[in-house]
C-alpha cells in the first residue's frame, strides 16, 4: 500500500462554483519501512497471555481459571455496557468464582489486573 500526502486549493466562484488546483506531486511520501516500524508492541497485550484467561458464566456465578498464566493477577473489575464499574473483586487464587446473581441481565465486561499498567479483558452475557 502506497502512502503520499499531496498539496490542494480550492475557492468558489461568483457562479458558487467549487473550483480546486491540485498539486499532483507529493508532498510528503513515508518509505514504507518507516510505517512498519511505527507498529509496536509496547501497547497490546500478548496474544497467550489473552488465551491464558477463561471465564464462563454459569447458575450466577462467573467461573475463572487464570492456570495457564505465570503471571499473579491481583483483582478483577466488572463493566457494564455502559462503562460503569458495576463490581470490583480481588483474585486471590488462579481459579474461582464471582457471583454474578446481582447483575441484571445484559453485556458485561471482565477486566483482570496484573498491575497498572497491564490487564485482560473478557466479555460476558448475563442472561
Amino acid at each position: 500500500m502506497a502512502l503520499a500526502f499531496a498539496l490542494g486549493v480550492g475557492t468558489q466562484n461568483s457562479k458558487n462554483e467549487w473550483l480546486e488546483v491540485f498539486y499532483q506531486k507529493p508532498v510528503y511520501q513515508p518509505a514504507s519501512s518507516l510505517i512498519e516500524a511505527a507498529k509496536s508492541n509496547v501497547l497490546s497485550i500478548d496474544d497467550n497471555l489473552v488465551d491464558a484467561v477463561t471465564v464462563i458464566t454459569k447458575n450466577g456465578q462467573l467461573v475463572y481459571n487464570l492456570e495457564a498464566s505465570n503471571r499473579d493477577f491481583t483483582s478483577v473489575v466488572f463493566y457494564d455496557i455502559q462503562g460503569k464499574k458495576v463490581l470490583e473483586a480481588p483474585v486471590t487464587s488462579k481459579t474461582g468464582s464471582i457471583s454474578t446473581q446481582s447483575f441484571t441481565k445484559g453485556v458485561y465486561v471482565a477486566t483482570f489486573i496484573i498491575d497498572k499498567q497491564t490487564s485482560v479483558s473478557k466479555k460476558l452475557i448475563i442472561k
